[in-house]
């Protein structure tokens, strides 16, 4: 019974030692977000065939030798106001 109280005391910890992981894992990625309450867009500008082509790209888009990043930072939320 002893055994079996300590394996669970040790799953217990394991399971808190991961959350405590996901939480900085998860404040991490939002990190980049609440920066100055912006989002950033990437865009990859790679040279093919002669001519350069534009894609939208994520933090985890591989690069290669040349490619060129454009990174824009969008407001969270666009919100506009008309007057007249």
């Amino acid at each position: 019974m002893r055994d079996v109280e300590l394996a669970l005391v040790q799953n217990e910890n394991s399971l808190a030692m991961a959350k405590s992981k996901l939480a900085q894992f998860e404040a991490d990625q939002t990190a980049a977000q609440n920066a100055l309450g912006r989002v950033p867009q990437y865009h990859l500008i790679r040279f093919i065939d002669d001519q350069y082509v534009s894609s939208v790209a994520a933090e985890l888009t591989q690069l290669e030798r040349g490619d060129i990043v454009r990174v824009d930072l969008a407001p969270k939320e666009l919100k506009a106001t008309f007057t007249e």
